[in-house]
């Protein structure tokens, strides 16, 4: 069956983060000079929003026929030309697969530490060779090549197939805190058809001498898909995490995390040791966070200045005690900035407000009804005309064309790859 699901995850996620408010591809996320707001009204926002919902799915359904996933169906229905279970190409292929998830910058280290027996460098050198298919002999072939694993075959119609993994490298780890793990530097991974590329992997690592990540990049094409994945710490006092999904060249959905202070590894671990609990309102390592997302061509980003709120808190906050939520919303609106906004225009569509949300519970003791009211921190937008608007209830409906083309989507997908996945009300 053709494995697809990491597709319709990220389809999935993406919506529920468009419900949720968006963000921008230039992997930045910088506060605008001065607030340029839209002069569209609520309901012609909410029509373009559900139009860049309705291009999301357009881009994301020219996944419902790849011709990689024929590929890998007939290689994996071929003997496996490998001795055990520890297939290199397998390995790095599950990596690839793991992009179901969302993306990812550390996918490759992730996998080090939790198999620390596993080592890939051992893998791929045993199994380093070129594999060709012969049908005759019903098996494999093998030619000797120490740099690369390379798989030959072909398909249904005789084409030509190529799976093949290079360029690997990687350093054993002297830091004991990461207990002598390899880190990987660089591998490549193709999927190529008859001389034509279908699928693209690369990473690259870069590291400190204490073994901690200094640059980490990612990237995946998939038959005009597009996703990249990047980890820049090479200047500790901004970490800057980012990745961007494209087809096409089109941006389906960008998203990103810049932290700014001292982002060292010796001063992390001294401010987690002398922590009894909770967050420390001393901690000298966060200045100032910078959070975003975009869907299309809408974008959302959260500022936070994390000095103005460590302040806050000392003189607002009792030593010992917990922030309640009256103090976290005055918090929050006083230090936090929350925008909506067309990514090419950077014009405002909303701005976010924190506030506390009423919820009412109703129950039953015996024949006697109660209802009880309490309080939650919630957000809601506010445009240009001062309109102000619960970002549940502004997103959560009205966005018929859009879950109608979502369903269109799944529906194909059920009937192409053998799925059952469920279709969204």
């Amino acid at each position: 069956m053709k494995n697809l699901r990491w597709m319709m995850a990220m389809t999935v996620a993406g919506m529920f983060l468009f419900s949720a408010c968006s963000s921008d591809d230039d992997n930045s996320s910088e506060e605008p000079k001065e607030d340029v707001f839209s002069e569209l009204t609520p309901e012609e926002h909410k029509v373009k929003l559900e139009d860049e919902g309705i291009k999301f799915v357009d881009n994301m359904s020219a996944a419902a026929n790849l011709k990689a996933f024929d590929v890998i169906d007939t290689f994996f229905g071929l003997t496996n030309p490998f001795e055990g279970d520890d297939n290199a190409i397998a390995m790095v292929l599950h990596e690839v697969e793991s992009l179901k998830n969302g993306p990812k910058s550390i996918d490759l280290k992730t996998l080090v530490e939790e198999e620390p027996n596993f080592s890939l460098s051992g893998a791929f050198a045993e199994q380093a060779g070129i594999y060709t298919w012969d049908a005759a002999l019903n098996d494999w072939t093998k030619e000797a090549a120490d740099d690369q694993i390379t798989i030959k075959f072909t398909t249904e119609g005789e084409k030509a197939a190529i799976i093949s993994l290079s360029n690997f490298d990687y350093q054993l780890t002297t830091n004991p805190d990461l207990q002598g793990m390899e880190l990987p530097k660089s591998v490549e991974l193709s999927l190529t058809l008859e001389g034509t590329q279908l699928i693209g992997f690369s990473f690259e690592g870069q590291y400190y001498d204490n073994d901690t990540p200094k640059f980490l990049q990612e990237i995946f094409t998939l038959e005009g898909f597009n996703l990249t994945a990047t980890l820049d710490l090479t200047d500790k006092t901004v970490f800057d995490a980012s990745s961007s999904f494209k087809y096409d060249e089109t941006t389906i959905y960008a998203n990103g995390l810049k932290l700014k202070g001292n982002i060292d590894y010796t001063e992390i671990k001294n401010e987690i040791d002398k922590a009894e609990e909770g967050f420390p309102t001393d901690q000298k390592i966060l200045s100032e966070t910078n959070a975003y997302f975009q869907i299309g061509n809408i974008k959302a980003d959260m500022l936070m200045d994390v000095d103005s709120m460590m302040i806050f808190m000392k003189n607002n906050v009792p030593a010992g005690e917990k922030m309640n939520d009256g103090q976290a919303v005055e918090m929050l609106n006083q230090h936090a900035k929350v925008y909506l906004r067309y990514a090419d225009s950077k014009e405002i569509i909303a701005y976010g407000e924190f506030y506390l949300k009423p919820i009412t519970e109703t129950y039953w003791n015996g024949q006697e009804k109660i209802e009880e009211t309490y309080f939650e921190t919630s957000m809601r937008v506010i445009f240009s005309d001062t309109t102000a608007l619960d970002e549940s209830v502004y997103f959560d409906n009205g966005f018929s064309k859009m879950i109608e083309k979502i369903n269109e989507m799944i529906l194909t997908m059920n009937e192409n790859y053998d799925m059952e996945l469920e279709g969204i009300e």
